[in-house]
């Protein structure tokens, strides 16, 4: 290791390009076995790397969540912060959005259409962020329709996800 660096920063950006190479969710205990840590000290770099990001103002989150199949404990991934996802989704092979715009548009293709003053009885917090996104990403249609919008999910969206109009 070169004079003078910091051993704990060595690690952060050790998780940080594990996180990046992955691409997907990893476990607490793959990077353990990763950087030859505890699972607990992980989960110790990872906290103070969320941290660094998040004062760095960087385009960069880390997440960490249960695995949804109770398999593999917490599990960590790199991502990218919401607000520039619609500005930068379209240089991915895979689309990427946010989770709350993920379950409008969920929620506007079963219903074929609704009322962006109807989202409220359904979600939380800014919805219009959400709904401003799938329209920059062409997923959604915005038609005036008295003191509100009819949304509306576009043929892009049946396209792309193959589900029948």
């Amino acid at each position: 290791m070169a004079q003078g660096q910091n051993t704990e920063i060595t690690k952060k950006n050790t998780i940080l390009a594990a996180l990046f190479l992955a691409n997907r969710p990893v476990s607490m205990d793959e990077l353990g076995l990763t950087l030859k840590l505890k699972a607990d000290d992980a989960e110790g770099f990872i906290a103070e790397l969320a941290d660094d990001l998040k004062a760095a103002s960087s385009p960069f989150k880390v997440s960490v969540f249960e695995d949804p199949n109770k398999l593999a404990g917490s599990q960590v991934k790199l991502e990218l912060e919401d607000h520039y996802l619609a500005a930068v989704s379209h240089l991915s092979k895979e689309i990427e959005f946010s989770k709350k715009a993920q379950k409008i548009l969920a929620l506007i293709a079963k219903k074929k259409e609704l009322m962006q003053s109807e989202l409220k009885y359904y979600f939380k917090g800014d919805i219009y962020e959400a709904v401003d996104e799938l329209v920059k990403l062409k997923y959604l249609t915005m038609e005036k329709h008295k003191n509100t919008w009819k949304l509306k999910p576009t043929k892009l969206f049946f396209d792309r996800f193959k589900m029948v109009e």
